[in-house]
């Protein structure tokens, strides 16, 4: 009896044993380390979870599981770096890590599901952001001169835009900012289905151009100047000057 007892252990540790290596070397986690220094402009396309700071030690960290890190594509210049995953992967997995530091930041291109957080916010003196399919993006950016800001397929925005000059958005195919902060000058175009805004973001003079039922919300203290169609509804605090253009079932209206 004690000699079929070991005998059926043993053939279960000899069936388990496999699956948990195999686990354990699916599930583990490589390093590759990239200098960063003179970088003003990223690009990431794939399943990434991007966490990036302001500091002077301009460098990044990607964590993937093994078999995945040859995968990995990075390509820098002198003021861009390029990251991407090569070829189709067999298998899903969880987003890979990158952390990544920049002392100024020009330009962001998102795409692919990646999503990009900002810790303790980011001031440079200007930046452009270009994101779509599936992306999302959170965190706080303050310049001193243009945000502008092109979003589409289904992209996701949620922190505070502060400009001393202009900030300039583009909305289209489902994409949803959530946005408090303030700017002079504010550009905003929508087409289907997008949203934008809360009442927590202030500018003085806003343009407007929506349509296709999509929706808009901001609080204005000088001028008001909006072409809304197609089921779209603005709303908007303050007390501005207006000049609305509203037709068919659109719609401006105050909080």
């Amino acid at each position: 009896m004690k000699k079929i007892l070991v005998n059926a252990l043993l053939w279960a540790v000899a069936g388990i044993l496999p699956v948990s290596m195999a686990f354990a070397q699916e599930t583990a986690q490589h390093y590759q380390k990239t200098d960063l220094t003179g970088v003003k402009a990223v690009s990431v396309n794939g399943n990434f979870k991007i966490v990036l700071k302001q500091g002077a030690k301009e460098e990044m960290h990607i964590s993937a599981p093994a078999e995945v890190l040859p995968r990995i594509a990075v390509k820098t210049g002198s003021t861009k770096v390029d990251v991407s995953v090569k070829g189709k992967l067999k298998q899903n997995y969880a987003p890979f890590e990158i952390e990544m530091t920049l002392s100024q930041l020009e330009d962001v291109e998102l795409s692919g599901s990646a999503t990009m957080e900002i810790k303790d916010g980011f001031s440079c003196k200007k930046i452009s952001v270009e994101m779509k399919e599936n992306t999302v993006f959170t965190g706080d950016i303050q310049t001193t001169d243009k945000i502008s800001i092109e979003m589409s397929d289904k992209a996701e925005w949620k922190g505070a835009l502060t400009s001393t000059k202009e900030v300039k958005v583009e909305l289209s195919d489902y994409a949803t900012m959530e946005v408090r902060g303030h700017t002079p000058s504010f550009s905003l175009s929508q087409n289907n289905h997008t949203r934008f805004g809360t009442r927590d973001f202030h500018v003085d003079k806003a343009g407007v151009k929506m349509s296709n039922l999509s929706t808009a919300g901001l609080t204005v203290n000088k001028e008001l100047s909006a072409t809304v169609a197609d089921g779209a509804v603005l709303t908007y605090g303050g007390m501005p000057k207006t000049k609305v253009n509203a037709s068919g079932s659109a719609k401006v209206q105050a909080f």
